[in-house]
Formats: structure tokens, C-alpha cells, sequence
């Protein structure tokens, strides 16, 4: 990406402006390694002009959504995405009888891998990945990582609780 310097800067920040680049504008993301400007949140840059995630769902259902309904159903998506992914921990947990630990980290990272570095990029959804410094790269990881972790301890707990109550019921 190309970096100059704002012409309007007149009070000295420091700032620059980008030229985005023909690829990045189509996404909707712009940055800028000067000052590394975070691009939109994932349901809020979805509804970029000519597509996104949101803009492609509504489109095939032939929906019309304004700005707020928009973001709305950005977050539900992203929100069904963590909660559709959960039963991965299980599958992990039980084929391969690692630890929940290790298999927590594991359900994040495949989230991480296959959707956000993968899946989004390729769909259009996002700009390509090249176009985010490697920061935001890292803190997506630790993100879904943290995710995992927690859908472990989730899991973990429904489980034991479970088993707490086939005691109890069996007692009787």
C-alpha cells in the first residue's frame, strides 16, 4: 500500500492518508502502514459495497436492509459461526483423547485457519489477508484461540454436570 502524507495535515499529527489500492478498495478495508488504521469490524465491513457475507445472504433472499439491520445480521452471523463451531471441540476432544486444553486450542486454531485466514478472504468478505499488518493477524489468533478455550471450559462443565445428574438419577 502507498503512503503519503496528508496534504491537510497543517496541524503537524503526523498522519498519512493511503491510496488504496485497486483490490483492498473492492473489500472495503483500507490501511495504511504508517499509522496502521484498523479496518471495520467483520460484520460492519461485510456490508462493503457489491457484497460481503451479509450483502451476498440478503441478496439470494432477495432482501432489502438498511444500515443498522445490516450490521444486526452480521453479528448473528458471526455469532452463529462460534456457536455452529462449538460441537468441534467434542469431535476433537473425543477422536483424538488429547486434553481439554489441547483441544480447545486445537477448535480455535482450525476456526482462525479455515474461516477467518481462509474462508473470509477467499469469499470476498474481507480484503486479502496481505492487506492487514501482521498485528491484527495475531490478535485474530489469540482471539479464536481465547474462543477455544473457552468453548473447552464450556463443554467441560455441561459434561460434568451431566454426569453429576446420571449419578444422581441412578441413586434413586
Amino acid at each position: 500500500m502507498v503512503c503519503r502524507p496528508a496534504a491537510a495535515d497543517s496541524r503537524g499529527t503526523g498522519r498519512a492518508n493511503c491510496s488504496e489500492l485497486d483490490t483492498v478498495a473492492r473489500h472495503g478495508a483500507r490501511l495504511c502502514a504508517s499509522n496502521h488504521r484498523r479496518p471495520e469490524l467483520p460484520y460492519v465491513r461485510a456490508k462493503g459495497k457489491g457484497g460481503g457475507s451479509v450483502g451476498q445472504i440478503t441478496q439470494w433472499l432477495g432482501l432489502q436492509l438498511n444500515e443498522q439491520q445490516v450490521g444486526q445480521v452480521g453479528m448473528l452471523f458471526h455469532i452463529g459461526l462460534g456457536a455452529g463451531w462449538g460441537p468441534v471441540y467434542t469431535l476433537l476432544r473425543r477422536l483424538s483423547g488429547r486434553d481439554p486444553v489441547t483441544s480447545g486450542l486445537a477448535t480455535g486454531l482450525s476456526l482462525w485457519i479455515l474461516i477467518d485466514e481462509g474462508l473470509t478472504p477467499a469469499m470476498g468478505w474481507s480484503a486479502p489477508n496481505p492487506a492487514y499488518p501482521l498485528v491484527t493477524h495475531v490478535r485474530a489468533l489469540v482471539a479464536h484461540l481465547v474462543y477455544g478455550l473457552a468453548v473447552a471450559l464450556a463443554a467441560e462443565l455441561l459434561n460434568g454436570l451431566c454426569r453429576a445428574g446420571t449419578k444422581f438419577r441412578s441413586r434413586r
